[in-house]
């Protein structure tokens, strides 16, 4: 159980993590960065930009012809010789994960809210995805309080390199 993401989470308690161990939830600006692994023209969070059965766990087009659907997300570094440029492993192809921004206009976040609760953005692209919604940019504005298999999150620490 090691190796398998951490899923079925709340916003909140992915915040009580990431501050318990003095971690930050990334930005959505952080998390394209890093998925984009420092090439601007990049579509999708993979080791070379792409989409394909060999490099993500995803669900295909809406007809389900395409993808590698497994049912569940996968263990990390499921294709592990592949991280993107930057050493990230599985932002495409494995959960959704929330981020610490709350939705603007400039995201383009799909509203999945119910308009009674707190919201905050989620890059998409879990496993249950298809092609379309894996794209880096692909994001959701979703209610904290929300939680199911392919709600995940990932953490980082600032480092102080000037000493």
């Amino acid at each position: 159980m090691k190796q398998w993401p951490v899923n079925h989470i709340q916003y909140y308690g992915a915040k009580a993590f990431a501050d318990y161990y003095n971690y930050l939830i990334p930005s959505i600006e952080e998390l394209r960065w890093a998925g984009k692994g420092g090439h601007d023209n990049w579509e999708y969070s993979t080791n070379d930009g792409t989409i394909t059965n060999e490099n993500t766990i995803f669900n295909g087009g809406w007809d389900k012809s395409e993808g590698k659907h497994k049912g569940h997300p996968q263990v990390v570094a499921y294709f592990e010789l592949m991280p993107n440029p930057y050493g990230v492993y599985d932002l495409g192809g494995s959960v959704t994960e929330w981020t610490r921004s709350i939705n603007q206009d400039s995201y383009g976040a799909r509203d999945m809210t119910s308009g009674k609760e707190e919201s905050m953005v989620k890059i998409d692209g879990a496993w249950p995805r298809p092609t379309e919604f894996c794209k880096i940019t692909s994001c959701v504005n979703t209610d904290v309080t929300r939680g199911n298999d392919h709600f995940g999150f990932r953490v980082f620490k600032l480092v102080d390199n000037r000493k």
